[in-house]
Formats: structure tokens, C-alpha cells, sequence
């Protein structure tokens, strides 16, 4: 990802200064199912919990900055 904005950067692309990334952690990468485990399971309902309050700040950010608050 670092290298990537870098490179956009260089390219003169428009990207933002910061990046929020959330991640689960798998505890076993080398067997897939169709199904999560019970650990990403529990995890999901608060990663997006997560995610959403990020997007509200982020917004709320933007409005105060650009007068829209």
C-alpha cells in the first residue's frame, strides 16, 4: 500500500494523506472453507462497527474543514 500511494504520488495522482486500513486476522491461512471461523465471525460485527464510525468521523472532518459544518 505504501508503495502504491507512493507511486500515485510521484504519478501526481490526488490522494489523500492518510489511509485508515482495517484488517481481520486469519489464524490459518493455508486451509479455506466456505465458512469463517468462529474468531472472524466475532470479528466482523465490530471491524464494521469500526468502519462506519471512521467514515461518520471522516465526514464530519471534511465538513468542519471545508464549512459545512
Amino acid at each position: 500500500l505504501v508503495t502504491a500511494l507512493a507511486a500515485g504520488r510521484r504519478m501526481g495522482l490526488a490522494l489523500p494523506d492518510e489511509v485508515v486500513v482495517f484488517a481481520i486476522a486469519a489464524e490459518n491461512v493455508m486451509e479455506f472453507g466456505d465458512w469463517p471461523t468462529n474468531a472472524v465471525a466475532q470479528a466482523i460485527a465490530p471491524t464494521t462497527e469500526a468502519v462506519l464510525h471512521e467514515i461518520q468521523a471522516t465526514a464530519h472532518r471534511t465538513e468542519v474543514v471545508h464549512g459545512f459544518a
